[in-house]
């Protein structure tokens, strides 16, 4: 199994969009060997560090300003003694299949970040879709948002919690450290916080088709679409993407630091 190691000098700066010009991979559906020249240019860490920046100061005024050492890779990055951590995902998820797309998610002490996370994810156009599925609720986000332009980076924003999988392809809210009726205390605490986030999100976006909420008694989910953003552009501010953070910090950011406390 090969493992990318970054070489290049780490500068904590947010690279502009047009820094990641003509940089697509060959399949933009789902991950695929293909992709690998992608997956493993520097550009791939630099968006992931992008990405842990807009993420880490979304939620400074919670963590005492405190700030992660780079390279971010896939290695967790705790922030702080705050409860709260960041954590990307590699170049090489499974086997030699490289990723189509960028994701850097935060979590809470505790609980997997597949199963509980509020993340950023970037994918470069022309993607037609994303067909990676593994939880049954990802059946509902493969159009959505899609097609991404030529040209262009399709960023999106959420929130993610998943109680149950009866798959069990996916990690689901489990801790050693609680009981079972805690752990959905937890759960039904994320949700509530997600029937509030929705009425948010769509005064943000003001465009419903730009809102996705899935709630079921195991999931609850909200994903926002940004604006796309052109891969020209010199500034990030056209996807409005501090400003959506700070939306999705008001109603989880404090919420994850309580449910990281045994």
């Amino acid at each position: 199994m090969e493992y990318y190691i970054s070489s290049f000098p780490i500068e904590l700066v947010i690279y502009p969009p047009r820094h990641f010009s003509d940089w697509v991979p060959i399949t933009r559906t789902t991950c695929d060997a293909f992709n690998k020249k992608w997956a493993t240019d520097s550009k791939f860490e630099e968006l992931g560090q992008n990405f842990a920046l807009f993420l880490q100061n979304s939620v400074s005024h919670l963590t005492n300003e405190f700030q992660i050492k780079f390279p971010l890779r896939s290695q967790k990055k705790s922030l702080s003694n705050s409860g709260l951590f960041i954590k990307a995902n590699g170049a090489v998820l499974q086997g030699r299949s490289y990723s189509h797309k960028r994701f850097v998610r935060i979590g809470a002490e505790g609980y997997h970040p597949n199963a509980l996370q509020i993340y950023i994810e970037g994918y470069v156009g022309p993607s037609i879709s994303d067909d990676m599925k593994r939880h049954d609720s990802d059946a509902a986000l493969t159009q959505f948002g899609f097609p991404i332009p030529k040209d262009h980076l399709g960023i999106f924003v959420g929130m993610s919690a998943l109680l149950d999988n009866p798959e069990r392809k996916y990690r689901m809210l489990e801790r050693a450290d609680l009981t079972e009726e805690r752990i959905r205390e937890d759960f039904q605490k994320l949700d509530d916080a997600t029937v509030r986030a929705e009425k948010w999100a769509l005064e943000f976006t003001q465009n419903q088709k730009s809102v996705k909420i899935i709630r079921t008694d195991a999931v609850s989910r909200l994903r926002v679409k940004l604006p796309f953003v052109p891969i020209a552009s010199e500034e990030w501010s056209v996807c409005r993407i501090e400003d959506a953070l700070g939306g999705l910090i008001v109603h989880y950011g404090e919420l994850f630091i309580e449910l990281s406390k045994p």
